[in-house]
């Protein structure tokens, strides 16, 4: 896990060249390893990886706001530079890409299951009858109110 962020801001006339490389190929990083995790569906192992991906995500929005503040900059930089840098945040914009697609596909995913879950407890709870002790339908155990479809089942669909 990439939780270490002692990177330290350059300054100078070219303003956080590296700076911004290296937060952009760490937060790649940080995105790659959660996306993942969401792929395995290990959400608990997701947890800890959000403050790093928050700091870092801050970090890189705020040098890069800096950075195209002084549109001198990238003209001062060498060719390769320029081009070093573009490919950093290809690779970093692949990364967010293949995340937002973990991520809807993880809500879409849990979602689903817990719509299945609900529907099936609503289904079965309708068909639950307590018994007298002769054996005669008594009562239903979840009963419907006036419009409102009874569920024993809370849903949480916070991911």
């Amino acid at each position: 896990s990439m939780t270490n962020l002692s990177l330290k801001m350059e300054t100078g006339a070219v303003p956080q060249v590296s700076y911004l490389q290296a937060l952009a190929e760490r937060l790649a990083i940080v995105l790659d390893e959660e996306t993942a995790l969401l792929r395995t569906q290990n959400v608990a192992a997701i947890i800890p990886l959000q403050e790093p991906k928050q700091k870092l995500l801050q970090a890189y929005e705020e040098t890069l706001r800096q950075f195209q503040q002084t549109p001198e900059s990238l003209s001062a930089l060498a060719s390769e530079t320029r081009l070093m840098l573009k490919s950093c945040f290809n690779a970093l914009q692949t990364a967010m890409r293949a995340n937002r697609r973990a991520l809807k596909a993880a809500r879409d995913s849990r979602r689903y299951v817990l719509k299945s879950i609900q529907a099936a407890a609503v289904s079965h709870s309708q068909e639950l009858h307590a018994y007298s002790q002769k054996g005669r339908t008594q009562h239903t155990v979840f009963r419907r109110t006036a419009g409102a479809a009874a569920s024993p089942v809370t849903i949480n669909q916070q991911l």
